[in-house]
């Protein structure tokens, strides 16, 4: 068992740090020499804007999905074709809304269809399946085949803004070539059906909990670039952005702490509050550990790998990496004391809450500051998120205290 868990992690965190840190890099660096700043931006306030498209139109399905399979004894080879049912129905509600959204004057049509196709293209995904199955194998085969096709094809073919203006096709087209392999590849193994006509209102009814808890704190991390994108020019989004992407990047290296957390947190009972603090100190030390280090070059490397354009990129990514060991340190405490103790509730208000504190600090600080004030505000509110689920974790400390 122990053996399996370790395969299990490990072929997770390459997932991961395929999907979320290699690809992005990459494509990152090499769009950044190439494209203009101005296309370059229009690209990443696109892809923000899909991503917030996307929680609509998942609607923490895998989430609910992932449980759903796995707390049954019986497997029911329905269920993927179930909740596809649910997401292209939402993905027409979005085209709808959306267009009436561009109608009114809110964002152009060519933006909005891009992000359109984007977010229902990652929406196909079936990668959480495989989770569930516990056979993580063929999914990380299928999307570094087409990944490094990906990769291979932009390198060669994406030289200037004629042919990058297309990016975002091709990342599309890409996207749906790995989900209906991953489909395929389920429908052969383990016969699940691809689409079942469902109930739809019940469904959602279902998945209105997870879809709230993934809104509410989700959405603030597509907030800035998207606001950014609304009041300013594109250039200025490509200068936030890029700083952001390597950030996120960086925050991103220890998401599966969440997870990893759940596992070994939910079983262990002895000893778990010294396990936690202990955990917690390392996890925050090595950040802070790693954030001085990166300070100390920070300009050689991003005028280094993004060009000397990128220049004014370095003091909002120097910024923005002082909340990293904040970041990582509340994630671990998520998996490991929150969702164990069925605390998702207090998250999900505590996220509500920064959402509303985001939508108007983020704006003013653009106002007055741009892109450097900016990622202050993004700063402010993960050391907001850091305190609040801080002092919820040392208050059952000082009760007892008393």
């Amino acid at each position: 068992m122990n053996h399996f868990y370790t395969k299990y992690i490990s072929s997770s965190l390459i997932q991961h740090l395929f999907n979320t840190v290699f690809f992005p890099y990459f494509t990152i660096i090499l769009m950044s020499q190439r494209l203009s700043l101005d296309l370059w931006g229009e690209i990443i306030f696109i892809q923000a804007i899909a991503g917030f498209l996307l929680l609509f139109l998942n609607m923490g399905i895998e989430f609910h999905g992932t449980n759903k399979i796995a707390s049954s004894s019986n497997r029911d080879k329905k269920i993927v074709g179930k909740y596809n049912f649910i997401k292209i129905i939402n993905i027409f509600l979005v085209l709808v809304f959306g267009y009436i959204f561009v109608h009114l004057g809110f964002f152009p049509e060519r933006i909005f269809f891009m992000s359109a196709i984007l977010s229902a293209s990652i929406s196909l995904n079936p990668s959480w399946v495989f989770l569930v199955e516990k056979n993580i194998t063929p999914i990380i085969s299928i999307e570094i085949f087409f990944r490094t096709i990906f990769l291979t094809f932009i390198f060669l073919y994406v030289v200037d803004d004629n042919k990058g203006s297309f990016y975002i096709y091709f990342l599309a087209i890409n996207n749906l070539l790995i989900a209906l392999f991953s489909s395929l590849y389920l429908r052969i193994k383990y016969t699940y059906l691809f689409l079942i006509k469902t109930n739809y209102m019940r469904m959602i009814k279902k998945l209105s909990g997870l879809f709230y808890y993934q809104i509410s704190g989700i959405s603030t991390m597509m907030l800035p670039v998207i606001i950014l994108g609304s009041l300013s020019d594109f250039r200025t989004v490509a200068i936030f952005g890029n700083a952001d992407k390597l950030f996120k990047g960086l925050r991103g290296l220890f998401s599966p702490l969440t997870r990893i957390a759940i596992t070994i947190f939910t079983k262990i009972v002895d000893e778990t509050r010294k396990s936690q603090i202990r955990l917690f100190s390392i996890i925050f030390i090595t950040g802070a550990i790693i954030v001085l280090v990166l300070l100390g070059f920070s300009s050689f490397l991003i005028t280094f790998l993004l060009g000397e354009k990128y220049a004014e990129s370095i003091p909002v990514f120097n910024v923005l990496i002082i909340s990293i060991p904040f970041i990582w340190s509340y994630n671990f405490l998520v998996g490991s004391y929150f969702i164990p103790k069925k605390l998702e509730w207090l998250i999900t208000k505590y996220n509500i809450l920064l959402l509303l504190i985001s939508s108007f600090l983020i704006p003013i600080s653009i106002l007055l500051f741009e892109e450097l004030g900016l990622s202050v505000a993004v700063l402010l509110i993960e050391f907001l998120l850091f305190s609040l689920l801080i002092r919820r974790f040392f208050k059952k400390d000082k009760i007892k205290q008393i």
